[in-house]
């Protein structure tokens, strides 16, 4: 009774959802059962580790998988889209468990290439740039297929287009034609996957960082479920679900400023 006491449970839902709430709106998110600390405190010292990965498996992501998508619309029905959609197709369907420990095996066992230390170093050093190229390349390999495939259909469809015709027609240089017109008009639905996928890597995290030993939120919330540390998944859940609204507001101020036509306020 002592326990429940303490904890809130002796009383009506009700009211345990509005104590909730208004001790969220105080940053306060309650207390781990499993180590006594505030929730707060716990996933501050995780969340860096978790950021730095996503953001560096988005850019990889990025930098992998337009321009593969932008090869695959541009030699449509050659050996070239031929190669880039089959890439893409294998990337999404590799599991990212599978992928890192294969990456492990042949970058850090057989050829010690990289290092597997679970981001020891600030990434802006050398030591931890290096360390984050295994699991960047684990977390984005997924996100970089669902680029490639989006942007070389979307590509395509623009390319169609009858500006595209008449600025050929121009005589415009053909790398102008898709770089500086076809792309841009192409970027809504990429930049549409991008935002989405953030959210996705935040969460596909979870997996990588117990490949990897990486001490960030995936590690955080796995022995938060095997120990029923309430408050700590809660919290977690709260994070990535505000993540998400925040990542899509982003995406709609990108879209007024990739195509000018596009008005936010409306």
């Amino acid at each position: 009774m002592a326990v429940r006491e303490s904890l809130g449970l002796d009383r009506s839902l009700i009211v345990q959802y509005f104590d909730y709430m208004m001790n969220l709106f105080r940053g306060d998110l309650g207390y781990s059962y499993q180590t006594n600390r505030p929730v707060a405190d716990l996933i501050a010292a995780r969340l860096p580790a978790t950021i730095t990965l996503g953001v560096s498996s988005l850019v990889f992501a990025i930098v992998i998988g337009i321009p593969l998508g932008v090869i695959a619309a541009v030699k449509r029905k050659t050996v070239w889209d031929t190669l880039a959609s089959s890439t893409a197709l294998l990337g999404v369907s590799i599991p990212n468990f599978w992928l890192g420990s294969m990456l492990i095996l042949g970058f850090a066992v057989v050829l010690p290439i990289f290092p597997v230390a679970g981001l020891q170093y600030p990434w802006f050093t050398r030591e931890g740039l290096l360390e984050l190229v295994l699991p960047s390349i684990t977390l984005g390999t997924a996100t970089a297929a669902l680029l490639a495939r989006m942007t070389r259909s979307s590509l395509l469809e623009v390319l169609q287009s009858d500006f595209v015709r008449t600025a050929r027609s121009k005589g415009m240089p053909e790398k102008q034609v898709i770089m500086v017109h076809a792309l841009r008009n192409a970027m809504i639905p990429i930049i549409t996957i991008i935002g989405l996928s953030f959210g996705g890597i935040l969460s596909g995290a979870i997996v990588t960082e117990q490949v990897f030993a990486i001490n960030g939120i995936g590690q955080l919330t796995v022995s938060a479920l095997t120990n029923r540390d309430f408050p700590v998944i809660q919290a977690v859940t709260l994070m990535m679900a505000t993540t998400f609204v925040l990542v899509n507001f982003l995406v709609d101020v990108v879209y007024a400023l990739v195509d000018p036509r596009i008005n936010v306020v409306q």
